[in-house]
């Protein structure tokens, strides 16, 4: 199993697993990542991994769901060697908790045109 597929997982009375087919250039091979749903936007929002401090979106209303980079700007997090993130539907934000370097840091991602991360 090629270790950069999407997975999907069908919630029925016969929940069954399958590949999703994407568009566009993908995220590199990671792990240690963080993934949440931006409900707004029907997308997925991935975060960091593997000492990465970059951020994808999956938009999951397109057919095929298309990968895009996104790209922030500074500050952003760095990369972390360990966090966690959830997406906070209410303030319309992604909040990634975690440790860089010998601090514990919590950093909020606004999602919008363009996404900008704040510490």
């Amino acid at each position: 199993v090629p270790d950069d597929e999407v997975w999907l997982l069908t919630l029925s009375a016969a929940a069954q697993w399958s590949v999703l087919s994407t568009q566009g250039s993908r995220p590199s091979v990671r792990s240690g990542h963080s993934l949440v749903y931006d409900a707004r936007r029907d997308r997925l929002l991935l975060y960091g991994g593997s000492n990465l401090d970059d951020l994808w979106s999956l938009s999951l209303g397109e057919t095929p769901p298309k990968w895009t980079m996104l790209a922030p700007g500074n500050p952003t997090p760095g990369p972390h060697t360990s966090h966690t993130a959830f997406y906070d539907e209410a303030r319309d934000r992604m909040l990634v908790f975690g440790r860089l370097a010998d601090s514990i840091e919590v950093w909020e991602l606004s999602p919008s045109t363009p996404p900008a991360w704040r510490r």
